[in-house]
């Protein structure tokens, strides 16, 4: 039996797609490193704080988007403003699943 995507799962996709895209392979990497890491770390927090595992999986995902401006659009100025308008259009992908045409890279496309 096949296992069943989580939300974190489509999440990371996503995220993995945009970050494979950029032309800079240190920007990619840094990328990995910081959204990836932030993620967890909000994920263990809230565990540590005796929240549940969903809790945890939107914690999670709240890590991983904080920044997602930073390296869906190269800024960095006010660059957590746009991360929180751009991941809004998300919505779905972290609450009900895959939506396949959600967008990848700006530069990509």
């Amino acid at each position: 039996m096949e296992r069943q995507l989580t939300r974190i799962d489509y999440v990371r996709q996503h995220l993995d797609r945009m970050l494979k895209s950029h032309k800079d392979p240190e920007t990619s990497r840094n990328g990995y490193v910081h959204l990836y890491g932030v993620g967890q770390a909000c994920a263990l927090i809230a565990l540590s704080r005796g929240h549940n595992r969903q809790y945890a999986e939107l914690a999670e995902i709240a890590g991983m988007l904080h920044d997602y401006s930073k390296y869906y659009e190269c800024i960095e100025e006010k660059h957590a403003e746009k991360s929180q308008k751009n991941t809004i259009r998300y919505r779905p992908l972290y609450r009900y699943g895959n939506r396949n045409n959600l967008p990848c890279h700006p530069k990509a496309q």
